[in-house]
């Protein structure tokens, strides 16, 4: 939830800033070869002032420290380059060689606490409340995931203006 977010963010700063000039390319690293990033790093952007590259699962391209390295090396001033993965084996020299860099975050799972302000966050910004309690038994009721949690709140506060135990019972699933 957090990595996609946050990708959001980027990706709208990057076309607010561009408008018609920018140029946006995603992979799915388990299905696109390393090589093909790799090479479509190495070319400038032809008919634009900038790009913006999306690679997820990048650790199902299997990279080396060495390839991360030599990626970070070919990719232009003009590149901007996002890696996302799900679930990377941080144990793997390639996720130590990444998580040095400047621009690298991690969006760990949420403890009990940090989700149940992020729930109260959640309800505030789709006009509604919750109170901590409540938003305890909404993560016994329907698990700690966020989308789930985030679709439950949107559903909830379109109910009422006030989640409570009764709407969570009614309508969560």
């Amino acid at each position: 939830y957090a990595i996609n977010n946050q990708l959001s963010l980027i990706l709208q700063k990057y076309l607010d800033k561009n408008k018609d000039e920018g140029d946006f390319v995603k992979y799915d690293m388990s299905e696109t070869p390393a090589s093909s990033l790799i090479s479509d790093l190495a070319v400038m952007p032809m008919f634009a002032s900038s790009r913006l590259i999306y690679a997820e699962n990048i650790s199902r391209a299997k990279l080396s420290a060495d390839q991360i390295k030599h990626i970070f090396n070919i990719t232009p001033e003009s590149t901007n380059l996002v890696l996302t993965d799900i679930s990377p084996d941080k144990r793997t020299t390639s996720f130590k060689e990444l998580k040095k860099l400047a621009g690298a975050k991690e969006f760990a799972q949420l403890s009990d606490d940090a989700l149940v302000r992020w729930i109260v966050a959640e309800a505030v910004s789709n006009k509604s409340k919750i109170d901590s309690a409540t938003a305890r038994y909404l993560i016994d009721y329907v698990g700690k995931d966020q989308w789930t949690l985030h679709n439950e709140i949107a559903k909830l506060a379109s109910f009422k203006s006030h989640i409570s135990r009764d709407s969570i019972d009614k309508l969560a699933s």
